[in-house]
């Protein structure tokens, strides 16, 4: 079987496009929070549950708010142990042992 090997001239035009055509680059970085409110229910199993931790709900707010809050039952809806972060600050409420 023989391979044809690519002409000088189709070589001389590939480098020639690519160096004609602009680099590639990203516009803006990536947003490390997001600019909306968003809310993400998990379901906990095995070596995830805290304290007994069946599901945890993340919500992400603006300026960098978030909230973490633990439930005992996948059904409950007041949850046994909650974290919110507003920028710097971080608030922790958890059931006494």
């Amino acid at each position: 079987m023989r391979t044809s090997m690519p002409t000088p001239k189709l070589l001389y035009a590939a480098l020639f496009v690519a160096a004609v055509q602009p680099a590639a680059r990203a516009d803006d970085a990536p947003k490390l929070s997001p600019s909306t409110s968003v809310t993400v229910t998990y379901r906990l199993s095995g070596i995830s549950m805290l304290q007994g931790a069946t599901k945890l709900q993340a919500a992400w707010g603006e300026k960098g708010r978030s909230r973490l809050d633990f439930f005992r039952f996948v059904e409950a809806k007041v949850a046994f142990a909650s974290r919110c972060r507003a920028s710097i600050r971080l608030v922790s409420q958890e059931p006494l042992p």
